[in-house]
């Protein structure tokens, strides 16, 4: 237990061009972590709900093509040049959009879909509710806990997610949370054998991972 606690390396993180950045990144990282999972969400539930459907047609394909990513990546460099030329480089779609779906949590919701009990979509069918609204009025309702469950997964890969932003944005004054982190452990590192420096190297470190470790478990 420390003899005399103090907030002094939260004040040292918070102020100067250093506050500004980690205030500016933690705003850059919200956005992207809700915007991010909300469209991971869109894609996987509706694609999910689609390929559990037994009248779709050419439903095996479909499934054959999404088991095809997940043996075959591009890899870094095809997927750079991918993201450049749809114009998407130094964009914050760039940390969005390529990963928008996960062809593993497709396929378990698709799986959770595939147990909901039939007479639910029939009894809904012989009421006039078209399939849209028996996604919407049946399916969802009942899928509170898997939609929470890879809504989290999804939200945590955003938050951690510096790699991406490494990759594919140039303007620091896009990058998120952890990527302006990663900078300031680098930065921190760098300058520890400065004598004049009033806070030790690793309560400055501590102090910006706590920061971004706090809205996440906030999340949970």
């Amino acid at each position: 237990i420390p003899d005399n606690p103090t907030l002094s390396a939260y004040e040292d993180v918070f102020s100067g061009s250093t506050g500004v950045r980690v205030i500016r990144s933690l705003a850059v990282s919200v956005g992207v972590t809700v915007c991010g999972t909300l469209i991971n969400l869109f894609f996987t539930l509706t694609m999910a709900y689609g390929l559990s459907r037994t009248n779709l047609i050419g439903k095996k394909a479909i499934l054959n093509m999404v088991l095809f990513t997940m043996v075959v990546n591009g890899g870094m460099i095809p997927t750079f040049l991918l993201v450049k030329n749809l114009g998407m480089y130094d964009t914050f779609s760039a940390l969005i959009l390529p990963g928008a779906i996960s062809a593993y949590n497709m396929l378990i919701v698709r799986n959770f879909f595939i147990e909901l009990p039939n007479e639910l979509e029939e009894a809904a069918s012989i009421d006039g509710c078209s399939d849209i609204g028996i996604f919407i009025k049946i399916a969802l309702p009942l899928s509170l806990p898997v939609i929470a469950t890879f809504g989290l997964f999804y939200a945590v890969g955003h938050w951690n997610n510096y790699f991406g932003a490494l990759l594919y944005l140039e303007d620091q004054n896009k990058y998120p949370f952890q990527l302006v982190l990663r900078n300031i452990v680098m930065q921190t590192a760098d300058t520890s054998a400065n004598a004049d420096q009033e806070l030790p190297e690793d309560t400055l470190k501590m102090a910006v991972i706590v920061i971004g470790t706090v809205p996440i478990l906030c999340v949970y």
